[in-house]
């Protein structure tokens, strides 16, 4: 195995290119793995835990969570903000929340304002079992956020950008929308996504 001097991608043995980011790795100082010591000079080794990058040739596509699974999975790490999380994670855990906020609200608000009530009374309620589902995951979306922050090579003090209400907004698209680093980084392996 040899490992890319660029991005520190493992690729097979022989290869003339890395596999993830194309960079000539043949004759180049490519650190090599060590079977014995089972170590190796690359620095995006993470313990004795080593990841292929590029295509699986087999054809199979990593599992990617749909975003039911992806709320499941974020509250199961309820408090844990260690490791990384792909956009598809993160992007679950929130439209999951949002849908369900959007149902509540929903379910108290429309009865009334169709039969002619009392709209503000209802919201009341509404507003209170809101508040309890916001409490609820608060801690769970604020560690997938620290989480996604990994995931893109940042440390997760970054997430306190949620704290602005001004730049949320952009700040959670972007978490969307950028793509993770490609290869095992300092906050671990990377997390499963299409390719």
């Amino acid at each position: 195995m040899s490992f890319c001097p660029k991005c520190g991608a493992q690729n097979v043995e022989g290869a003339a290119f890395c596999a993830q980011c194309g960079t000539p790795i043949q004759g180049g100082a490519a650190p090599q793995f060590d079977a014995e010591t089972n170590s190796a000079a690359n620095p995006f080794q993470v313990g004795s835990q080593t990841q292929t990058v590029g295509y699986d040739i087999t054809g199979e596509a990593p599992e990617v969570p749909n975003p039911f699974r992806a709320f499941v999975i974020c509250m199961k790490k309820y408090a844990d903000a260690k490791g990384r999380a792909g956009r598809a994670e993160y992007f679950g855990f929130f439209l999951i929340t949002f849908l369900v906020t959007l149902a509540v609200s929903l379910a108290f608000i429309l009865p009334a304002a169709l039969n002619d009530g009392d709209v503000e009374a209802s919201a009341y309620p509404a507003g209170i079992v809101i508040l309890f589902l916001s409490i609820s995951v608060a801690v769970p979306g604020w560690c997938v956020t620290i989480r996604r922050c990994h995931d893109l090579g940042y440390s997760g003090w970054l997430s306190l950008l949620c704290l602005v209400s001004v730049i949320r907004g952009i700040f959670m698209i972007l978490l969307i929308c950028l793509r993770g680093q490609p290869y095992p980084n300092k906050y671990g392996l990377q997390p499963q996504r299409r390719r």
